[in-house]
């Protein structure tokens, strides 16, 4: 054994895992258990110790981030610049192939990747033809044709039939075919295909790669799970890493049964548990055991740590979606000053309608926070607009990239000119070159043009941007569309995609445009995180996170299990699953909230129970700083909660007399108001204010409207 690779820092679990390397292997990994460790060490131990080259070595994750930290990791434990080896997503993976062996499938190499808006854009564009007036909007049907793609089921809607959709499909593949063009789901489905139909070039690429080591194997869905069977056929070792416990991606085509499946599928599977937790505390771990027992069709585990401290782990039941909010932004409060940093803190909500009243507690105390999840950079404006300038230098038959730029700044062509324009070419683009003189707009579209073949001359470095920039005078078109702080952000995304061309012509030797777009194309939503701000966000958006201190709220029945799930016992096992995850984001706090009144709706406000997987949990474990739980509700288990009073009302407050239901009144910042309802033994009262809606307030916030 080499010097460089030194397994005496993993434990005998994680030893086991990086030693087996012939046959099959399935690392059983517990969330928090080192598996990407496990994973990078069985790379570097393939290189250095057993000789493996490197290209021979193919491993597959996720996201572009956790590629990207297991490539690091690898290279360090090699004490090497770069790694040769292929360590990437599966629509990377998939990507690389079919721009090698795209002409088996009618493609030329130079095919183009459409995002989710692009996919959008070309539905619209096939009702459009196929005059059909559907009640649902492109972007559901585009949803629908991805669906179908994945093998997914489909709630057909009233107007449209399974024929009808079986047509539209039809006409969106045709579209994308004819434009030289791919969505995300076709990168998976035609490699499969590919591989299917072309025995020989399966053979190729499973020569290619006899080791094989597949992360987050519980996050695959069919189409990669084939894949990697046919990829396999050939395979000296195939390790997969997964934990069925933290599947929580059915909704979009993950099978977590493929964990199990892999026992059944392939011959001789040896299976290796993880078991011991590096990230949560015992209590926390005792929790997360307690609520997954509850689950069926599982390889059995049971987390361990020896992290013995025990933080601070509470339930508390507020009457109220704000007082709930009220109590999670005080704690907030007090953990950072006491020296918590930011980023160490989350709130992890089942869906992001949630995310509202903790906005308001968090803004009213000036304490810095991120939704995780709102508008993220490539799904900006500015940043599609100029991609698909980008898109469009690069490919003179991308016409949904044709179509979004030709107007920006605006020019005046309209449809009708678009639709002129095609019966010259399919690439609109070209057809510039076909037009007469007295072709509507022509001297229009002939300078759009000039300037676009003067940008596919320019080298691309990292002057092209600024190129870029100064021959479409986009910096121009924002200054007549937005002004103030709006104008003062776009400009700064616009400059921020600049940063991201230099930083990958920086890291690539052979730098290409089209590599670039490639790059980006890929790029995923699980793949920023928030610095310097407490983090709001889904549990789902959590995923593969961590932090010191976790807030899970909205634990109610209806909300987190959702209503949708109570039909299914597999749906509602999903749901356990995510509760599972959130729990073990926590590396020292735990907090679980739930609010007894939640409005959904029209309706204002609704009483609601607790969640059912409270009643799961070791009470035991936890301060129950709620109130006291309403008569009739479940007892989570027999335990009883006191009743103290709300730990952020300072003072007691009494209700003014001239308070009642359709009282007119009056408040400093939002207004003129109606009284809907009293809470608290009139402490507190529900307003509709006429500029800002609903709020709930304390009384003594508040004066009688004078007539």
């Amino acid at each position: 054994m080499s010097e460089g690779i030194d397994l005496s820092s993993l434990n005998p679990a994680q030893k086991e895992a990086v030693l087996h390397n012939e046959g099959n292997l399935l690392v059983s990994a517990g969330a928090g258990s080192g598996k990407t460790r496990v994973i990078a060490y069985k790379i570097a131990y393939l290189v250095s110790e057993l000789l493996v080259p490197e290209r021979n070595i193919l491993a597959v994750t996720f996201t572009n981030k956790a590629a990207g930290e297991m490539k690091e990791r690898v290279e360090s434990l090699l004490q090497i610049g770069f790694f040769f080896g292929q360590i990437s997503t599966f629509h990377s993976f998939c990507l690389r192939v079919l721009r090698k062996e795209a002409g088996y499938l009618g493609y030329s190499s130079d095919f183009a990747v459409c995002d989710s808006y692009d996919s959008v854009q070309i539905v619209k564009e096939i009702l459009k033809n196929m005059r059909l007036k559907l009640k649902e909007k492109p972007k559901v049907v585009a949803a629908m044709i991805s669906a179908l793609k994945n093998g997914r089921e489909v709630d057909l809607p009233k107007d449209l039939t399974e024929e009808l959709l079986s047509q539209i499909l039809e006409n969106y593949n045709s579209f994308l075919k004819k434009n030289n063009l791919m969505d995300f789901d076709d990168l998976l489905l035609n490699t499969l295909k590919l591989f299917e139909e072309n025995p020989s070039v399966l053979d190729f690429y499973s020569s290619n790669y006899p080791f094989i080591l597949v992360d987050e194997f519980q996050d695959t869905n069919t189409v990669q799970y084939n894949l990697i069977k046919l990829l396999s056929r050939n395979s000296i070792h195939l390790c997969v890493v997964g934990d069925e416990d933290q599947s929580i991606y059915g909704w979009r085509g993950a099978e977590y049964k493929n964990v199990s499946q892999f026992i059944n599928d392939f011959e001789n599977v040896k299976v290796v548990k993880l078991e011991e937790n590096y990230r949560s505390t015992v209590s926390i771990l005792e929790v997360a055991n307690a609520v997954i027992s509850n689950n069926s069709r599982r390889i059995e585990k049971k987390l361990f740590s020896r992290k013995e401290f025990s933080g601070s782990m509470e339930i508390f039941g507020a009457h109220s979606p704000y007082d709930e909010a009220e109590y999670v932004a005080q704690h907030i409060e007090r953990f950072v000053e006491a020296g918590e940093p930011l980023p160490e803190i989350a709130v992890l909500y089942r869906a992001n309608y949630l995310s509202r009243h903790f906005e308001d507690s968090l803004m009213k105390r000036a304490i810095p926070y991120k939704v995780v999840g709102g508008i993220r950079f490539y799904e900006r404006r500015e940043i599609k607009d100029l991609i698909a300038y980008l898109r469009l230098i690069n490919n003179p038959y991308d016409n949904v990239s044709f179509k979004r730029v030709v107007n920006i700044p605006k020019r005046g062509i309209g449809e009708k000119t678009l639709e002129k324009l095609g019966e010259y070419s399919p690439s609109l683009f070209l057809a510039i070159d076909l037009i007469p003189d007295k072709f509507p707009k022509s001297k229009i579209l002939k300078s759009f043009k000039k300037t676009i073949d003067k940008l596919k001359a320019e080298s691309f470095d990292t002057e092209f941007f600024d190129k870029v920039l100064k021959e479409t005078e986009y910096i121009e078109f924002l200054k007549s569309e937005y002004f103030g702080h709006e104008l003062e952000s776009r400009v700064e995304n616009v400059y921020e995609l600049r940063n991201t061309i230099n930083e990958y012509l920086a890291r690539n030797e052979n730098a290409s445009l089209s590599g670039f777009l490639d790059t980006i194309s890929l790029v995923s939503d699980a793949d920023e995180i928030t610095k310097d701000a407490v983090n709001l966000m889904t549990i789902h958006a959590a995923k593969g996170l961590e932090f010191n201190t976790v807030f899970v709220v909205g634990l109610e029945e209806g909300v987190f299990p959702t209503g949708r799930s109570f039909a299914s016992q597999e749906k509602l096992e999903e749901e356990r699953r995510l509760f599972y995850v959130a729990i073990t984001r926590a590396k020292t706090n735990l907090f679980l909230t739930y609010s007894r009144t939640r409005g959904f709706g029209n309706k204002y406000f609704e009483k609601r129970n607790p969640s059912r997987f409270l009643k799961e949990i070791p009470i035991t474990r936890f301060n129950t700083a709620g109130y006291s739980i309403y008569e009739g509700e479940t007892d989570f288990s027999s335990a009883s909660f006191s009743s103290p009073s709300p730990s952020f009302n300072d003072e007691s407050v009494s209700l003014q007399s001239e308070f009642s239901k359709g009282t007119e009144v009056l408040h400093s910042r939002y207004g003129e108001g109606t009284v809907l309802n009293i809470l608290d033994g009139g402490s507190k009262v529900i307003v509709r204010f006429k500029k800002v809606g609903i709020k709930i307030l304390k009384s003594n916030a508040l004066t009688v409207k004078e007539e």
